[in-house]
């Protein structure tokens, strides 16, 4: 109830609902002024972005009416951060991570990174919407990969060696890709350059197959192979993150239901 929260719990309500429509980083959201949201015309204009390129990103109706109804509370000029503090000065990095905490652990929320926010709204977007990872890759604000990465399978794996089972409650689920180097140098492809996640739960990988993803391309190669996880059996959604470039921390997300 806007008339009951105070200025700052309905900023915090707001931006979250941000971060779940858009994905953006905190650094993002702190720099957004109140010129670069057009809500007519459905879109949100980034000007602070990692990559230092800006961008333009799309709202869903929902998000544009949450806005709409924000800024006839909010008020201010144009050139104004459009999430502001309770005197109108922009937040901090610290205070907006301490305010989404806040908020989050009010509401019985124990996981309060904002950058979580971004994996969430990375899932829904692949599993809810039917979107592709390089579109993904797109509104995230990665850079270009000089790597196509093509998603083929993922199915339980059952070990013919006695000596190598999952733990009890777990299960083997093995995936298989295929990178083609489409740049004009030498790509090295490892295993250890992927994470997976079982619900949200980190898992382990395991080394028990002789076609790991391992090898390093020259312009123009193709290589496939298989990464393999130890997962819960329960486990409804699992997805499998590629460090695509150790600098900038760029990840691509493949996700199977």
């Amino acid at each position: 109830d806007i008339r009951k929260a105070t200025f700052a719990e309905y900023r915090d309500w707001v931006i979250i609902n941000f971060l779940l429509n858009c994905g953006s980083r905190a650094a993002t959201v702190r720099a957004i002024q109140i010129r670069d949201v057009d809500l007519d015309g459905g879109m949100v204009f980034y000007r602070h972005t990692k990559n230092r390129k800006a961008q333009v990103i799309p709202l869903c109706s929902a998000m544009v009416a949450i806005l709409r109804e924000y800024l006839r509370h909010r008020g201010g000029e144009a050139a104004d951060y459009l999430f502001c503090t309770e005197t109108g000065s922009q937040l901090t990095e610290n205070g907006l991570r301490q305010s989404i905490a806040r908020y989050n652990t009010r509401r019985g929320v124990q996981k309060t990174s904002i950058h979580l926010f971004r994996h969430t709204f990375a899932r829904k977007y692949l599993i809810d919407c039917g979107g592709d990872a390089f579109t993904l890759q797109k509104l995230l604000g990665h850079s270009t990969l000089a790597m196509t990465k093509h998603y083929l399978s993922c199915e339980e794996y059952v070990s013919d060696n006695m000596f190598v089972v999952p733990a009890e409650g777990y299960r083997f689920i093995t995936c298989e890709f295929e990178f083609e180097n489409v740049g004009t140098s030498d790509e090295y492809i490892s295993s250890f350059n992927f994470d997976c996640y079982a619900d949200g739960m980190n898992c382990k990988g395991t080394y028990i197959r002789d076609d790991d993803l391992s090898a390093t391309l020259s312009a123009g190669r193709k290589t496939k192979g298989t990464v393999t996880f130890e997962v819960p059996i329960d486990a409804e959604v699992i997805e499998v993150e590629y460090l695509s470039n150790y600098w900038t921390s760029n990840r691509v997300v493949f996700t199977a239901k």
